[in-house]
């Protein structure tokens, strides 16, 4: 993902996802999902390791869309 259109249409996929299966979403409040984006955030170097690639110094449209998925299931 390197645009904002990609990252407009991946919130869209993510918020549609939400509306029709936020119950199975393992962080359904805000305070949970904040937690829990704080929480990937700062373990996501680890992510980024297993999976072979090289985060990014300087934020980017994909870093912030593997935020945003990664809260909708991280402890």
């Amino acid at each position: 993902m390197k645009t904002k259109e990609e990252f407009i249409m991946f919130l869209t996929s993510l918020l549609q996802d939400y509306r029709q299966n936020g119950a199975t979403w393992e962080n359904r409040t805000l305070e949970d999902f904040l937690d829990a984006m704080l929480a990937w955030t700062t373990d996501s170097d680890g992510y980024y390791a297993n999976i072979d690639a090289e985060p990014s110094s300087e934020p980017d449209w994909q870093r912030f869309a593997d935020i945003l998925r990664a809260a909708t299931v991280y402890e």
